[in-house]
């Protein structure tokens, strides 16, 4: 069992470019159209801010010059902060008066409308991460997909009304561990705990369970794949690939950026999750094929 599954869990490792390359689309996408929308408003700004200075001896491209580098001079360690800051309203408005002598009565005005047109830019550029954000989960969850269809191929493949029957099966089977773990915290204090491990224990029951039947009914005994001894073995390789994957990631932290760890990182978690998802099914399959093969070498000799 551990053997197998750490088997499929390297030779899958392989396909770890495929989330890796939708991630990287999704994030490209993404990009293109936050810097699409920030070079417009940075545009918007920019024409705006000319328009409702107050008539002034003082020129633009000087103003422009000073509040650059007011702004290279604040605090970056925290950024959300600074740009907090310069969102705001009032430090642009107090920059901008500083250069051109601005009145008091002008500046009041003036400041209401760099407030409503920060506000404006603002908004855009906060729905054009929204859209970003988008983009990345879309990639990873399409990510997530196709790594699966070259992670089955790879390890053992199953039929769309196989698929169903498991999936209806799953959520069954989770509403009734929910059901359960409730139930037993409203009665025990250590619930939580009794209940978890019952739990990982219900978990390798059902997925070689679920194997048995889609594989290896009336094919095998049913004792050969469920039984305790298997459940144990299955959720042990399964915690072996997760601290693998785990030291994997925290390498890529120690010798790339943190950026490009955690996109490697997330790919790799990925494989993990899907290796974890098919190798009850795969260990059905090996001892399968296993008495085939027996079976196969005695029938010469029998004859």
């Amino acid at each position: 069992m551990i053997k197998n599954s750490l088997k499929n869990y390297f030779k899958c490792l392989a396909h770890v470019f495929v989330p890796l390359g939708c991630l990287f689309l999704g994030v490209l996408f993404g990009l293109n159209h936050f810097f699409g929308v920030l070079s417009a408003q940075t545009s918007y700004l920019s024409e705006e801010i000319v328009r409702i200075i107050p008539e002034v001896e003082a020129d633009f491209d000087e103003i422009w010059s000073y509040i650059l580098a007011s702004a290279r001079e604040l605090s970056w360690e925290q950024p959300f902060e600074t740009v907090k800051l310069l969102l705001d309203g009032n430090w642009l408005a107090e920059k901008i008066a500083a250069v051109t002598g601005m009145t008091a009565e002008q500046y009041n005005k003036f400041l209401l409308d760099v407030q409503t047109v920060l506000e404006n830019a603002g908004n855009e550029l906060i729905g054009g991460a929204v859209i970003f954000v988008v983009f990345v989960v879309l990639s990873i969850w399409l990510g997530f997909f196709v790594t699966n269809l070259f992670v089955r191929r790879t390890t053992v493949k199953r039929g769309f009304l196989k698929f169903v029957a498991v999936t209806l099966l799953d959520s069954f089977l989770s509403a009734t561990l929910i059901a359960f773990t409730t139930w037993i915290l409203s009665l025990w204090s250590w619930g939580g705990v009794f209940s978890s491990v019952v739990s990982l224990l219900v978990f390798g029951f059902v997925a070689l369970l679920e194997a048995y039947v889609i594989h290896g009914g009336r094919k095998i005994a049913f004792f050969k794949v469920v039984n305790l001894k298997n459940c144990c073995l299955l959720l042990f390789s399964q915690l072996i690939i997760f601290v693998i994957s785990l030291v994997i990631i925290l390498l890529f932290f120690l010798v790339t950026n943190a950026l490009a760890a955690l996109a490697v990182g997330l790919s790799v978690f990925v494989i993990a999750m899907l290796v974890s998802g098919v190798n009850a099914e795969s260990y059905v399959v090996y001892i399968m094929r296993q008495e085939q093969e027996s079976a196969g070498e005695e029938t010469p000799e029998s004859a």
